[in-house]
């Protein structure tokens, strides 16, 4: 496929650049990390004896930079993952029948991933960066309604370590101390699902995105204009909605303050709006702080409320289908977020927290405790427990994806311990 072939290309170059002898500014440097976990997990409709699935995963994180010139930059992260088990990508799927499906490839125990490769030419008051590059726009701790390139993690509160790359090229303009305006173009469908060729060769296919960031008294926000590009595998074709984004970032009396929205201001695909558009359904919205209040002696605080305009205040209309694919988060329509972190005796931190769909009352737990053994060693264990019977209860019909005529629980209460070292 085309990817294969662009991405083979991008490490090609980079393998070169990273082995050319040069008088730079700055030489080749490497780093990062190794991870090893383990986990345990119970889903609600196994009732045998060994009802605790376990699972366990490898992970090598290794990273680049090089600067040749002061105004030339080139990255460079790979990440081999050999996995077992519930830590296996494939292990929900199987649970929920979509290995007999057509066209199913089973994922290799043990991958091999580029997923940055980008050279950046930075000319003071403009910039432009080419490649397999992170896209990360707005300001959300958990839900991100103007990030729409990357596929989405609904399970993951606070989102991974790395930002997915996607093939594209970025390029901002500084217009001032206090303006700036970035655009973006991608090669690639939100959740990585179609041909690249099908996008290569057709205009409309391809994501884009611009805005302007400025600051207004103690608050950087945003303005912008996107389409999302998402391929629709139940008709092989593509929805491509234009979104108006906006985003900022403030404090406030020492609050943190954050919010971000995107409306739909198209039909999904990508006409103009029709009648049955609404303001309600093609809202997307969150609002959040973070604190360190003094009366909690060095407790962090975190809260935030997400309207997710697509989705349902009823049980019976959810729809798990765009959930499954990695182009929406959640189902719901209200979201309430809570999270504590507290670090003692400088090595050891606690954390808490609880993401709950604020219409049906189900929701997830999950706590963690880290201890730092060394300066580039850390130990964790950690615990996510889903209560309630709505939609995070992760029960799913079958019958509503095509492969049987039963439930399925598809995510389990876990257990896990991992450790990290890095270099």
């Amino acid at each position: 496929m085309r990817t294969g072939k662009i991405n083979a290309g991008i490490v090609i170059l980079f393998l070169m650049a990273f082995s050319v002898p040069s008088q730079a500014n700055s030489g080749p440097e490497l780093y990062g990390y190794l991870e090893n976990g383990a986990d345990s997990t119970r889903f609600s409709d196994d009732n045998s004896a060994d009802a605790w699935h376990p699972g366990a995963y490898v992970k090598l994180r290794l990273k680049g930079d090089w600067q040749p010139e002061e105004r030339l930059r080139f990255h460079l992260e790979a990440d081999w993952q050999s996995s077992y088990g519930t830590a296996h990508q494939d292990f929900s799927a199987r649970r929920l029948g979509l290995d007999g499906l057509p066209g199913w490839e089973a994922a290799d125990a043990a991958e091999l991933l580029i997923d940055h490769a980008w050279g950046l030419i930075d000319m003071g008051s403009f910039d432009i960066q080419a490649g397999k590059i992170p896209l990360a726009w707005g300001t959300g701790y958990v839900f991100n309604p103007s990030a729409r390139v990357n596929p989405s993690d609904s399970l993951n509160p606070g989102g991974d370590d790395e930002t997915p790359g996607i093939t594209g090229i970025t390029s901002s303009v500084y217009l001032d101390s206090v303006l700036t305006i970035s655009a973006y173009l991608a090669a690639e469908d939100r959740g990585r699902n179609a041909d690249p060729d099908r996008i290569a060769h057709d205009a409309a296919n391809i994501p884009w995105g611009t805005r302007i960031r400025g600051f207004a008294g103690p608050f950087d926000m945003s303005l912008g204009v996107l389409r999302e590009v998402v391929y629709d595998s139940r008709n092989n074709g593509f929805d491509r909605p234009l979104w108006l984004t906006c985003d900022g970032v403030g404090n406030l009396a020492g609050i943190n303050l954050y919010w971000e929205g995107a409306l739909r201001i198209s039909d999904p695909s990508g006409d103009a709006a029709d009648s049955d558009w609404t303001g309600e359904d093609a809202l997307e919205l969150i609002a959040g702080f973070h604190a360190v209040p003094a009366v909690l002696r060095g407790v962090e605080v975190r809260g935030e409320y997400f309207y997710h305009g697509a989705g349902s205040t009823h049980e019976d209309e959810y729809d798990v289908l765009p959930v499954l694919s990695g182009t929406q988060e959640v189902m719901g329509r209200h979201y309430l977020f809570g999270y504590l972190e507290k670090r003692f005796f400088d090595y050891h931190l606690l954390s808490c927290g609880t993401l709950v769909n604020a219409v049906d009352l189900s929701g997830a737990v999950f706590s963690e405790y880290a201890w730092e053994l060394t300066a580039n060693t850390e130990f964790s264990l950690g615990s996510v427990f889903y209560y309630g019977t709505g939609e995070f209860q992760g029960v799913i019909d079958t019958s509503d994806i095509g492969t049987g005529t039963g439930t399925v629980d598809s995510i389990g209460n876990q257990v896990y311990a991992k450790l990290r070292l890095s270099f």
